[in-house]
Formats: C-alpha cells, structure tokens, sequence
C-alpha cells in the first residue's frame, strides 16, 4: 500500500494532470503551445520537488513548510479517526474570538494558519497523506491558473511578454512553488484575472463581480495586506483608466491619500496604529533566530522615524543580498539573480527609447504602486535576508513591469519576443 501511494499515485496523477493540461482552454482556447505548457508544468513540479526537499531534510528545525504540512495531517488524521465528529472538530479550529489584525498573536492570525493546514488536508485526501503528491497537485493547480491569469493578462494589455514577468521571474517561481501564503495569494490573482479582464473588456456580470469577491475574500483571509494594496491598485487603475490624461496627478494623489491615511489613521480609528503595527511587526522579526538577521537601526513610530528608516528599507528590499552576505550558498543565486535584475532595467534604459510618461498605461503605473507600497512594508518591518528574499518576489516582477512598458521593452527585445511568441503560441 505504502509503495502505492508514494510511487504509482503521484505518477497516475502526474499523467492525469498532464492530460487535463492538454485538454484545458490554455491550448484549445488561449492558443498556447503544449510543449510550453508541458515545460511549464514540469518545471513548477521539479520546482516544488526540490524547494520541499531541502526545506524538510536540510533545515535542521522545523519550517514552514513542515510545521503546515504536519498540521494538515493533524487535520486529516482527526477525519480518519472520526469522521462524523469531524465538522465539530472544523468549527472549534476555525473559531474567531479575537478579530485583531494587528496582533500576530489573535484567533484571526492563528486562523490563517489553519487555512493552510487546512488546504493540506484537502491534498492529503487526494495523496493518501504524502507531502511529495501534495506539492505535484498543488502545482498542476499552479499550472492552470498562472497561464490562464497571464493569457487573459496579454489580451487586457495588449502587450504579449507583461504577463510573463508576473509568472515566470525566477524567485517568485521558485517560491510560489509549495503550498504557502505566496504561492496561494498568486494563485488567488491569477484567478481573478480572467474576471477582471471579462469585467473589463466585455462587461459586468453577476457571477464575475461575486467571482471576484470570493477571490477577493481569500486573498484577505491569507494576506490582508496585499488584498488591500491589491484593492487600491484596482481603484487606481479604474480611476485613472476614466480621467486618463490626469492619471499621473491622480497617482500621486493617491500617494499623498496613502502616507496621510498611513499615519493619521489611528487619529479616528485607534485600532488602525498602522506604524506601531509595523514596529511591532518589525521587533518580532528581531526575536527570531536566523543566521541571515540583518543588523538595522531603531524603527520609531512617527512620520520623522520612518523617513529617516526610509534608506535602510530601500536598501535591504532592493538590494540585498549582497554576494557571500547571509551565510547560505543558495542565497548566491538571489544574488546574481538581484545584479541580473537591475542589469536588466540598466540595460532596457540604454537601450531603449524611454516613451513619455503621459503614455505609459494605467496598468503599469497601479503595478508599479501596488509593487512599492508592499516592497516598502517588507523593508521596514522584515529583518533577516531569507525572510526578505521569499516575500518580496511576488512584488519584483511589477517593477520590471513597468520598466518594460516605460522603455518600450518590447521594441529593444523585438527579435526574442517574436521567437517567444513562435515557441509559446501554436
């Protein structure tokens, strides 16, 4: 039984997967090639293979991956045992008696966990309980909705490689490929954007706004921070896409709505002390133990303390790791991969003729707030360099986004991108 459900299912469902994959609207409808999406599957499965692999067996304690996977089991052992026992079992796990968002340590947040505990159980119903089928399934899932989110991407921009920046850069790749808050958030966006772009593009329906919604729903429930810096680069965007010749005063607007609201929140809502929140947020960051801690000055609450912290949280979001910095020889690649990032912008700067910024879409300039706003969050309250690395990776390809579009990027890489197109596209 034991050989069964660690080497024939995984290969029956690898198939399976593979052949919905081939059957799916990504190939009979989106025009995609198979060989691509068959890359595609197999390299986030080889991804999420060796990402699991080395958080098991080569971290000496505990990580995320084992600690949520272990407690997906819990769940799935307390259905075995009991079945008819269980839905109770469910309501006490998710019972909310504290809704504090700001307190790390409230029912809300303890929740969130058990979301993705609880996601494991549902992949362990289907793997028998083995993490390896698990990470498989998970990204067959990935597969689907990351290029369905970037086919409907490409129609709703008109621009071919912009969606591609989104779902291929290699860090958030790497870690949107096992099952935690990243990986689920990018999933939730790259579902919802077949019903934006629909919303968009044709119109507003019933069933696509509720869509979205639940979507929306998730994405609060597992990152509330990046659902409503998701929201406000939404409203943004849908603003600027109607007074357009005004977007760049609107976007800085926008700002100024942003840092006011930011600090003076707490003046009418006392719960809402946004900038203690980060401090706070930022000094339990210090408590944990990580080889990679990275040594940063006193974060004060106040306008004048976070100016002041402003170069260090730009610094350590953007441009850390430095080679050899951080202790572990994976982080070597997140460096040559950071040089290989801002060469890229150099580059596309040179070489490109930059358009004015009049032209440049309302989607790339509400990418490009929604990247800063969650890459400024990340510099001012995550204090060790692994940390750092996963949770910004998801926000790098907006930069690049915009880079792209204001230096017209696909004019300097004119010849690559119709090769791309040729191998991508039947």
């Amino acid at each position: 039984m034991d050989v069964l459900l660690t080497y024939i299912l995984p290969l029956l469902y690898f198939i399976l997967i593979g052949y919905a994959l081939q059957k799916s609207s990504l190939i009979t409808k989106h025009g995609l090639s198979i060989k691509f999406v068959a890359l595609f599957y197999v390299a986030k499965v080889v991804t999420g293979t060796f990402y699991t692999y080395i958080m098991v067996h080569l971290i000496p304690r505990g990580d995320d991956i084992d600690l949520l996977f272990g407690g997906g089991l819990e769940i799935y052992n307390a259905f075995l045992n009991d079945p008819l026992a269980f839905p109770k079992y469910l309501a006490a796990l998710f019972s909310i008696g504290d809704f504090n968002l700001g307190d790390t340590s409230s029912d809300f947040i303890r929740t969130v966990f058990d979301g993705i505990k609880f996601i494991h159980f549902l992949l362990d119903l289907l793997s028998g309980g083995k993490l390896y089928t698990n990470v498989l399934i998970f990204n067959g899932l990935c597969t689907y909705l990351y290029l369905r989110g970037w086919a409907y991407l490409r129609v709703w921009t008109g621009g071919f490689a912009f969606g591609g920046f989104v779902w291929v850069f290699p860090a958030a790749f790497f870690f949107t490929s096992v099952l935690l808050k990243e990986g689920i958030e990018l999933c939730l966006i790259a579902a919802m954007m077949p019903l934006l772009s629909k919303s968009i593009t044709q119109k507003v329906t019933f069933w696509r706004v509720l869509g979205i919604m639940v979507l929306f729903t998730g994405m609060f429930f597992f990152k509330y921070l990046i659902a409503l810096t998701f929201l406000g680069m939404l409203v943004l965007i849908w603003v600027m896409c109607r007074w357009e010749k005004q977007k760049w005063r609107i976007a800085g607007i926008a700002l100024l709505i942003s840092i006011t609201g930011f600090f003076g929140a707490v003046k009418f809502f006392p719960a809402l002390d946004l900038p203690n929140y980060l401090v706070e947020r930022r000094q339990e960051f210090q408590l944990l133990e990580a080889n990679s801690s990275l040594r940063m000055k006193t974060l004060e609450p106040s306008f004048t303390g976070f100016v002041k912290a402003l170069p260090e949280a730009l610094n350590n979001v953007f441009f850390k790791p430095l080679p050899g910095q951080g202790g572990k020889i994976i982080y070597y690649i997140f460096s040559i991969e950071l040089m290989l990032f801002w060469g890229f912008i150099v580059f596309l700067a040179l070489k490109g003729s930059p358009q004015s910024l009049s032209k440049i879409s309302p989607l790339a300039i509400g990418a490009l707030f929604f990247a800063l706003v969650n890459l400024l969050i990340i510099g001012y309250t995550i204090t060790n360099i692994g940390a750092i690395i996963r949770y910004r990776s998801v926000f790098m390809p907006f930069i690049a986004w915009f880079f792209w579009e204001w230096f017209r990027g696909e004019r300097v890489f004119k010849k690559q991108v119709e090769c791309v197109k040729k191998w991508l596209v039947l």
